[in-house]
């Protein structure tokens, strides 16, 4: 996916246009974007997390869109950036 704007920071909003990406949290799940949930499988078994949550939503390590890491933060307290 192309993007323009070098160091974009993304917020919750933001999200919905990538529905269907990957999302690895700093706990090391995974989990898909299907706005305004993560889908997180662990074991066989989905349940979701709200992305709205502000707790939730600093949980979020890397979006991965197409196999490349598309958005990271480097710690929860850091905003998460477009590479």
């Amino acid at each position: 996916m192309e993007n323009n704007n070098e160091h974009l920071v993304l917020r919750k909003r933001d999200l919905r246009r990538y529905n269907g990406a990957v999302v690895k949290l700093f706990d090391g799940r995974r989990g898909k974007i299907t706005y305004p949930y993560i889908i997180l499988s662990e074991d066989n078994k989905k349940h979701p997390v709200m992305i709205e949550n502000n707790e939730n939503f600093k949980e979020i390590h890397k979006v991965i869109i197409d196999k490349q890491v598309f958005a990271e933060r480097k710690t929860p307290s850091c905003n998460l950036r477009v590479l």
